[in-house]
């Protein structure tokens, strides 16, 4: 399982990267926020009990207040950002996410929330 992460890696630089090379700014209410839904909120909202890492994704104030790990969003830094870390396929902690749902974020989804955080990671 360990030399999935360096594809996974590879793979996510380049899609990065080639979504970067637009100038289009990635607005968070419009593109991220119903990617989180999709695939977050499930789990991570206020008052689960079974979210063992606090973490509430279904605002922007909520994710970037972050959980018992910190913030997840490294504004600026994608790669710092532990949200894109626990997306792949060798998180550094506990396992990839998300757990409960079958169907992963595509490589698509993360490389848009990976632009949004090097743009900034703005409430837009």
């Amino acid at each position: 399982m360990r030399k999935a992460a360096p594809l996974f890696l590879i793979a996510l630089t380049i899609t990065v990267a080639f979504c970067t090379c637009s100038g289009k700014k990635v607005s968070f209410s419009q593109e991220v926020s119903p990617i989180l839904k999709k695939h977050c909120v499930t789990c991570h909202y206020p008052g689960n009990e079974f979210n063992e890492s606090r973490l509430a994704m279904n605002t922007y104030e909520s994710l970037m207040q972050g959980g018992m790990h910190g913030s997840p969003v490294v504004p600026g830094n994608a790669d710092s950002s532990l949200v894109i870390k626990k997306l792949g396929p060798n998180p550094p902690f506990g396992r990839q996410m998300p757990l409960m749902s079958k169907e992963k974020l595509s490589e698509e989804e993360v490389a848009l929330i990976a632009k949004w955080i090097n743009q900034g990671a703005n409430d837009n």
